[in-house]
């Protein structure tokens, strides 16, 4: 019986873990994940109509407008424009 060296076999071994992860990372998960964005993504763009994409233009020219010409921190106007425009996606508001 000719066995390979055992310096040999850690090698092959080594490649073939290789190949399996490259398959396992480099093809398989990106094309999962792009599929489940893509759901993800067409759900979330059902739920705005033209009226509901008015609206939340609307607030975040409100809010440009409400920094822009008072002493309000920007931070707390947009990040409450934005809150407002998350809760209307949801249906709550």
């Amino acid at each position: 019986m000719n066995r390979l060296p055992s310096l040999v076999r850690q090698h092959i071994a080594a490649f073939r873990a290789l190949l399996v992860f490259t398959v396992l990372c480099g093809i398989i998960y990106p094309v999962v994940m792009w599929g489940v964005s893509q759901a993800a993504f067409k759900n979330q763009a059902q739920r705005w109509n033209g009226d509901k994409l008015g609206e939340a233009l609307d607030m975040l020219l409100e809010a440009e407008v409400l920094t822009r010409t008072t002493a309000v921190p920007a931070e707390a106007v947009t990040g409450r424009a934005l809150m407002n425009i998350a809760a209307m996606a949801k249906g709550r508001m």
